[in-house]
């Protein structure tokens, strides 16, 4: 019973928001603000993505090889809807709408050095769908910790796994973070990926879940502490990012997403947060996350494409603004419709 309650956490929707604040706060990285206000945008916003990867590691911490697999299958059933999406996009615009033919279009895609960069490096096939390197980084973290549980019979002994991962990101740190800061040349693919991005942050969230007590014990951590440290880590941050050029995620990024899982699974307890009045809503919330991360792209590409979005296009805050709040529409239109095809109502408290 105690191995349960370890490796499955009561659902906390500060997560949940969390989680929705992040995928907001990547359209901002990829739809830039401008000025040095965008920069500052940016910088902060990037800490969604290693926040993504430490808090699945987090709650998939002690799981079972059932919910690897049936989380597995979740994330490719995404991938090949989102694949398909962003396919049929590039068909309609390069193809019907301009002077590509479907074979040409189709042949840039299947070739063996996109190939190539999709399996080793995860790089998404196709200029459409260059986010969904997350997604497939993820399947290849969750395959791993699988064949990983696997061959240990499933002993929960991390250990290895925390000396891999640290090895792997001080590849990242020496060839990724600090690369562009000294002028070395270094494709971010080569970095920024399941091995040496996605295996580091995942992991930290093992790590995180299995001393948490722990680090909250020793340093005497509180709610104003962790704030603190999570504002200290967005300043060191900026920092580093008009200081040195580390765009893509600076050292601080990692000391503020360590305090903000903190405080968020130690501060509130689980039992506070489960009787919140968003935990009837935490499944909304996680598909809204997942919804704006999807789509946002789309959204960009089409208001680009068509000339009745040009005077948003123009206006420099504005057209950011408008992607982001649209692709927040679009999440909870799908989720509404989700709910009326289910014939499930919110549940009032």
């Amino acid at each position: 019973m105690k191995n349960q309650q370890m490796s499955r956490p009561v659902r906390n929707p500060y997560i949940s928001l969390m989680k929705l604040a992040a995928s907001c706060a990547l359209v901002c990285v990829h739809i830039k603000f401008p000025g040095v206000p965008g920069y500052i945008i940016e910088c902060i916003g990037r800490f969604g993505v290693p926040f993504f990867f430490a808090i699945s590691g987090f709650f998939f911490f002690k799981t079972d090889s059932a919910r690897l697999l049936k989380r597995l299958k979740k994330l490719i059933t995404i991938l090949i809807i989102a694949d398909i999406i962003y396919l049929g996009w590039g068909i309609f615009s390069q193809c019907l709408m301009g002077e590509q033919s479907v074979k040409e279009y189709l042949s840039g895609l299947i070739s063996i050095k996109q190939l190539a960069s999709f399996f080793f490096l995860d790089m998404r096939t196709g200029h459409y769908s260059y986010h969904l390197w997350y997604i497939t980084a993820q399947i290849k973290v969750y395959a791993a910790l699988f064949v990983f549980l696997t061959f240990t019979n499933n002993s929960y002994s991390y250990k290895r796994l925390y000396s891999g991962a640290f090895a792997a990101f001080l590849f990242f740190v020496a060839f990724g973070i600090n690369a562009l800061a000294v002028d070395f040349k270094v494709d971010p693919s080569l970095t920024r990926n399941s091995l040496f991005y996605g295996f580091p942050m995942f992991t930290a969230g093992l790590f995180l879940r299995e001393y948490k007590d722990q680090i909250i014990e020793r340093f005497h951590l509180t709610k104003w502490k962790l704030l603190f440290l999570i504002l200290a880590g967005f300043a060191i941050s900026l920092l580093e990012f008009f200081g040195f050029g580390k765009s893509e995620m600076p050292l601080g990024m990692l000391g503020a997403v360590s305090a903000m899982i903190l405080l968020l699974t130690g501060f509130p307890v689980n039992e506070s947060a489960s009787q919140s009045k968003w935990a009837a809503y935490i499944g909304d919330l996680e598909t809204m996350s997942l919804v704006v991360y999807l789509i946002h792209p789309l959204v960009f590409y089409i208001a680009n494409f068509f000339p009745v979005f040009r005077p948003v296009h123009q206006q420099g805050w504005l057209f950011p603004l408008f992607i982001l709040f649209a692709s927040i529409l679009i999440s909870i239109v799908f989720c509404l419709t989700r709910r009326v095809w289910r014939g499930i109502r919110p549940h009032a408290n």
